[in-house]
């Protein structure tokens, strides 16, 4: 890995007591919190924070496929959220033999700081959340 990228971008959240990430690429806006936006925490299936001022969306997109084409979404987040580096000696893949962990939008672990932050995968996180939109259909 060359000097420039041995540290990531990446954007912290959190859902409930969950320290989240993704990759700050990935994002392409964030703003204060609105109705009708689903929870990261009710993909990831766990307790959110009580509503707060300080909640913020997040706009994401993925880009998939030779054609460059682009998928986008967004989620509410608990605070709080910001950008940190994220040194690629530090991120841990997410094992293949984790079973109850592939069925989540998880790419592996990363500690960040003095925490142990959760990678999402941003194409399983925007799947989800079309997902919960459409009541459980793909």
């Amino acid at each position: 890995m060359t000097a420039e990228r041995s540290a990531i971008p990446v954007l912290g959240f959190r859902a409930g007591e969950l320290c989240l990430a993704i990759a700050a690429e990935d994002v392409t806006a964030v703003e204060s919190a609105r109705p009708g936006v689903a929870h990261i925490a009710e993909v990831l299936e766990v307790e959110p924070a009580p509503p707060s001022a300080t909640q913020r969306v997040i706009h994401v997109r993925a880009v998939s496929g030779e054609d460059g084409a682009q998928t986008t979404s967004a989620f509410l987040a608990d605070p709080p959220v910001e950008v940190m580096l994220c040194r690629a000696g530090h991120i841990v893949p997410m094992a293949p033999s984790v079973p109850l962990l592939r069925l989540q939008p998880i790419m592996g672990f990363a500690r960040i700081g003095e925490r142990l932050h959760m990678l999402l995968d941003i194409e399983g996180i925007i799947r989800a959340l079309q997902r919960e939109r459409t009541g459980g259909e793909p």
